[in-house]
Protein backbone atom coordinates (compact mmCIF):
# COMPACT_ATOMS: atom_id res chain seq x y z
CA UNK A 1 0.00 0.00 0.00
CA UNK A 2 1.50 3.50 -0.91
CA UNK A 3 1.81 5.85 2.40
CA UNK A 4 -1.39 7.76 3.00
CA UNK A 5 -3.42 4.85 2.19
CA UNK A 6 -5.18 2.86 4.98
CA UNK A 7 -5.03 -0.78 5.15
CA UNK A 8 -5.41 -3.78 7.22
CA UNK A 9 -2.53 -4.98 9.17
CA UNK A 10 -1.57 -8.36 9.01
CA UNK A 11 1.70 -10.06 10.59
CA UNK A 12 3.17 -13.79 11.05
CA UNK A 13 5.60 -15.02 13.46
CA UNK A 14 6.85 -17.68 14.86
CA UNK A 15 5.21 -16.95 18.33
CA UNK A 16 2.25 -16.21 17.03
CA UNK A 17 -0.93 -18.48 18.51
CA UNK A 18 -2.51 -20.79 16.43
CA UNK A 19 -5.90 -19.56 16.61
CA UNK A 20 -8.75 -18.67 19.05
CA UNK A 21 -10.18 -21.42 21.37
CA UNK A 22 -12.82 -23.72 19.93
CA UNK A 23 -13.57 -21.03 17.50
CA UNK A 24 -13.07 -22.75 14.04
CA UNK A 25 -14.92 -20.61 12.08
CA UNK A 26 -13.30 -17.11 13.48
CA UNK A 27 -9.54 -18.90 13.32
CA UNK A 28 -10.62 -19.81 9.86
CA UNK A 29 -11.51 -15.96 8.93
CA UNK A 30 -8.06 -14.48 10.79
CA UNK A 31 -5.64 -16.80 9.79
CA UNK A 32 -5.55 -16.78 5.56
CA UNK A 33 -2.59 -17.85 3.63
CA UNK A 34 -0.38 -18.41 6.36
CA UNK A 35 -0.87 -14.18 7.53
CA UNK A 36 -2.94 -13.36 10.77
CA UNK A 37 -5.43 -10.79 9.94
CA UNK A 38 -5.60 -8.53 13.15
CA UNK A 39 -8.93 -6.19 11.71
CA UNK A 40 -6.97 -2.55 12.56
CA UNK A 41 -6.89 -0.27 9.60
CA UNK A 42 -3.86 1.66 9.50
CA UNK A 43 -1.67 4.40 7.72
CA UNK A 44 1.86 4.65 7.01
CA UNK A 45 3.80 7.68 6.92
CA UNK A 46 6.92 9.08 4.77
CA UNK A 47 8.97 8.16 7.69
CA UNK A 48 7.49 4.43 8.30
CA UNK A 49 5.63 4.65 11.10
CA UNK A 50 1.87 3.32 11.52
CA UNK A 51 -1.19 4.86 12.72
CA UNK A 52 -3.74 2.88 14.20
CA UNK A 53 -7.12 5.11 12.27
CA UNK A 54 -9.46 2.23 12.74
CA UNK A 55 -10.89 -1.28 12.99
CA UNK A 56 -11.75 -2.88 9.40
CA UNK A 57 -15.55 -4.06 10.40
CA UNK A 58 -16.23 -0.03 11.81
CA UNK A 59 -14.93 1.26 8.69
CA UNK A 60 -18.66 2.99 6.31
CA UNK A 61 -19.18 2.44 3.45
CA UNK A 62 -20.27 5.85 2.33
CA UNK A 63 -21.65 6.30 -1.51
CA UNK A 64 -18.90 4.12 -2.21
CA UNK A 65 -15.91 5.83 -0.16
CA UNK A 66 -14.75 3.76 2.81
CA UNK A 67 -14.80 6.59 5.93
CA UNK A 68 -13.07 5.66 9.16
CA UNK A 69 -15.27 5.83 12.35
CA UNK A 70 -12.62 7.32 14.93
CA UNK A 71 -11.79 10.40 12.60
CA UNK A 72 -15.52 11.61 12.73
CA UNK A 73 -15.81 10.69 16.21
CA UNK A 74 -12.07 12.41 17.22
CA UNK A 75 -14.00 15.62 15.38
CA UNK A 76 -16.87 15.49 17.88
CA UNK A 77 -14.94 14.82 20.71
CA UNK A 78 -13.77 18.72 19.96
CA UNK A 79 -16.92 19.79 21.20
CA UNK A 80 -17.75 21.11 24.68
CA UNK A 81 -21.31 19.53 24.64
CA UNK A 82 -19.40 15.75 23.41
CA UNK A 83 -19.14 13.84 26.51
CA UNK A 84 -18.71 10.51 24.85
CA UNK A 85 -19.40 9.52 20.63
CA UNK A 86 -19.57 6.94 18.91
CA UNK A 87 -19.81 6.60 14.66
CA UNK A 88 -21.56 3.79 13.07
CA UNK A 89 -22.87 3.01 9.63
CA UNK A 90 -26.91 2.22 8.76
CA UNK A 91 -28.38 1.16 5.56
CA UNK A 92 -28.99 3.71 3.51
CA UNK A 93 -30.84 3.48 0.38
CA UNK A 94 -29.07 6.31 -1.35
CA UNK A 95 -25.84 5.87 0.59
CA UNK A 96 -25.62 2.24 1.11
CA UNK A 97 -24.51 3.26 5.05
CA UNK A 98 -25.31 6.51 6.11
CA UNK A 99 -22.69 8.11 8.37
CA UNK A 100 -24.83 8.08 12.36
CA UNK A 101 -22.90 9.82 15.49
CA UNK A 102 -24.47 8.38 18.40
CA UNK A 103 -23.80 10.98 21.40
CA UNK A 104 -23.89 10.82 25.28
CA UNK A 105 -24.38 15.35 25.18
CA UNK A 106 -23.16 16.92 28.18
CA UNK A 107 -25.37 19.97 28.02
CA UNK A 108 -28.02 21.59 25.54
CA UNK A 109 -26.55 20.63 22.12
CA UNK A 110 -28.93 19.99 18.55
CA UNK A 111 -28.25 17.57 15.89
CA UNK A 112 -27.70 20.90 12.89
CA UNK A 113 -24.68 21.83 15.46
CA UNK A 114 -23.23 18.90 15.56
CA UNK A 115 -23.06 18.19 12.11
CA UNK A 116 -22.28 21.94 11.49
CA UNK A 117 -18.96 21.57 13.86
CA UNK A 118 -17.95 17.92 12.19
CA UNK A 119 -18.63 19.59 8.45
CA UNK A 120 -15.90 22.16 9.41
CA UNK A 121 -13.17 19.57 10.22
CA UNK A 122 -13.66 16.63 7.83
CA UNK A 123 -14.69 16.61 4.11
CA UNK A 124 -18.26 16.82 3.43
CA UNK A 125 -18.76 13.12 3.03
CA UNK A 126 -16.99 12.35 6.38
CA UNK A 127 -19.80 14.23 8.22
CA UNK A 128 -22.30 12.54 10.04
CA UNK A 129 -25.82 12.41 8.28
CA UNK A 130 -27.58 12.14 11.27
CA UNK A 131 -26.92 11.95 15.38
CA UNK A 132 -28.58 10.23 17.94
CA UNK A 133 -28.48 11.31 21.34
CA UNK A 134 -28.59 8.76 24.54
CA UNK A 135 -27.91 8.55 27.79
CA UNK A 136 -24.99 6.09 27.86
CA UNK A 137 -23.07 3.96 25.50
CA UNK A 138 -22.68 0.41 25.81
CA UNK A 139 -20.36 -1.18 26.99
CA UNK A 140 -18.35 -4.80 27.23
CA UNK A 141 -16.51 -5.82 30.49
CA UNK A 142 -13.09 -4.28 29.34
CA UNK A 143 -14.90 -0.68 29.05
CA UNK A 144 -14.95 -0.93 24.77
CA UNK A 145 -17.77 0.40 23.13
CA UNK A 146 -20.08 -2.53 21.74
CA UNK A 147 -20.82 -0.70 18.29
CA UNK A 148 -22.59 -3.72 17.68
CA UNK A 149 -25.14 -3.29 20.24
CA UNK A 150 -25.69 0.03 18.43
CA UNK A 151 -26.06 -1.13 14.95
CA UNK A 152 -28.75 -3.53 16.01
CA UNK A 153 -30.50 -0.51 17.98
CA UNK A 154 -30.63 2.07 15.61
CA UNK A 155 -30.65 -0.61 12.01
CA UNK A 156 -33.13 0.71 10.19
CA UNK A 157 -33.52 2.34 6.73
CA UNK A 158 -33.00 6.15 6.87
CA UNK A 159 -34.33 8.44 4.22
CA UNK A 160 -31.86 11.34 3.65
CA UNK A 161 -31.59 14.09 6.28
CA UNK A 162 -34.15 16.18 7.43
CA UNK A 163 -36.84 14.64 4.40
CA UNK A 164 -39.21 14.90 6.87
CA UNK A 165 -39.02 18.48 6.52
CA UNK A 166 -38.27 18.11 3.29
CA UNK A 167 -34.64 19.31 2.62
CA UNK A 168 -32.00 17.06 2.20
CA UNK A 169 -29.16 16.98 4.84
CA UNK A 170 -26.35 17.08 2.33
CA UNK A 171 -26.87 19.80 -0.24
CA UNK A 172 -29.38 21.42 1.40
CA UNK A 173 -31.94 21.44 -1.55
CA UNK A 174 -35.79 20.00 -1.17
CA UNK A 175 -36.02 16.70 -2.07
CA UNK A 176 -39.22 14.22 -2.28
CA UNK A 177 -39.61 11.98 1.35
CA UNK A 178 -37.88 8.74 0.26
CA UNK A 179 -38.31 5.08 2.22
CA UNK A 180 -41.14 4.43 4.65
CA UNK A 181 -41.64 8.05 4.80
CA UNK A 182 -43.24 8.35 1.28
CA UNK A 183 -46.74 8.64 1.04
CA UNK A 184 -48.47 6.22 -0.58
CA UNK A 185 -51.68 6.75 -3.20
CA UNK A 186 -54.33 4.81 -2.53
CA UNK A 187 -55.48 2.06 -4.96
CA UNK A 188 -58.00 3.02 -7.43
CA UNK A 189 -61.42 1.59 -6.81
CA UNK A 190 -62.58 -1.03 -9.29
CA UNK A 191 -65.78 0.68 -11.59
CA UNK A 192 -69.08 -0.79 -10.30
CA UNK A 193 -69.84 -2.14 -13.69
CA UNK A 194 -67.26 -3.02 -16.48
CA UNK A 195 -66.87 -0.64 -19.68
CA UNK A 196 -68.87 -1.89 -22.49
CA UNK A 197 -66.47 -2.84 -25.61
CA UNK A 198 -65.88 -0.45 -28.22
CA UNK A 199 -67.52 -1.99 -31.65
CA UNK A 200 -64.77 -3.52 -33.72
CA UNK A 201 -64.14 -1.57 -37.57
CA UNK A 202 -64.89 -4.36 -40.53
CA UNK A 203 -62.15 -4.83 -43.12
CA UNK A 204 -64.17 -7.45 -45.01
CA UNK A 205 -64.24 -6.77 -48.85
CA UNK A 206 -67.72 -5.39 -49.75
CA UNK A 207 -67.28 -4.80 -53.64
CA UNK A 208 -65.96 -2.06 -55.50
CA UNK A 209 -65.59 1.24 -54.64
CA UNK A 210 -67.82 3.86 -56.26
CA UNK A 211 -64.71 5.09 -58.50
CA UNK A 212 -64.39 1.35 -59.78
CA UNK A 213 -68.14 1.28 -60.61
CA UNK A 214 -67.97 4.59 -62.31
CA UNK A 215 -64.89 3.34 -64.57
CA UNK A 216 -66.18 2.16 -68.02
CA UNK A 217 -63.66 0.72 -70.70
CA UNK A 218 -64.20 1.90 -74.25
CA UNK A 219 -63.19 -0.04 -76.59
CA UNK A 220 -60.65 1.16 -78.77
CA UNK A 221 -59.93 0.70 -82.97
CA UNK A 222 -57.42 -2.23 -83.03
CA UNK A 223 -59.32 -4.16 -80.25
CA UNK A 224 -61.34 -5.73 -82.69
CA UNK A 225 -64.23 -5.79 -80.31
CA UNK A 226 -62.31 -7.41 -77.13
CA UNK A 227 -62.43 -5.15 -73.97
CA UNK A 228 -59.08 -4.57 -71.93
CA UNK A 229 -58.90 -4.20 -68.68
CA UNK A 230 -59.19 -0.95 -66.85
CA UNK A 231 -56.07 1.25 -65.88
CA UNK A 232 -54.97 1.14 -62.42
CA UNK A 233 -55.85 4.55 -60.83
CA UNK A 234 -53.12 5.81 -59.12
CA UNK A 235 -54.79 5.48 -55.28
CA UNK A 236 -55.91 2.19 -56.54
CA UNK A 237 -55.03 -1.12 -53.94
CA UNK A 238 -52.70 -3.27 -55.71
CA UNK A 239 -54.73 -5.88 -55.59
CA UNK A 240 -57.63 -6.11 -57.96
CA UNK A 241 -60.97 -6.11 -56.01
CA UNK A 242 -63.04 -9.33 -56.40
CA UNK A 243 -65.80 -9.28 -59.26
CA UNK A 244 -64.55 -5.85 -59.87
CA UNK A 245 -63.29 -6.53 -63.24
CA UNK A 246 -66.45 -8.94 -63.94
CA UNK A 247 -68.60 -6.12 -63.04
CA UNK A 248 -66.68 -3.10 -65.09
CA UNK A 249 -67.23 -5.06 -68.00
CA UNK A 250 -70.55 -5.81 -68.46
Amino acid sequence: MPDGTPGEVVYRSPQLCQGYWDKPEETEAAFRDGWFHSGDLAVRDAEGYFTIVDRVKDVINSGGVLVASRQVEDALYTHEAVAEAAVIGLPDERWIEAVTAVVVPRGQVTEDELIAHARQRLTPFKAPKAVRFVDALPRNASGKILKRELRDRFARPLTRRGAARGRCGQCRRPHRPSGPTRPTRPARAAPATPPRPRPRRSTAVTGPSPRWRALRIQPGPGDRGRSRAPPIPRKAPLSWPVGARDRSLG
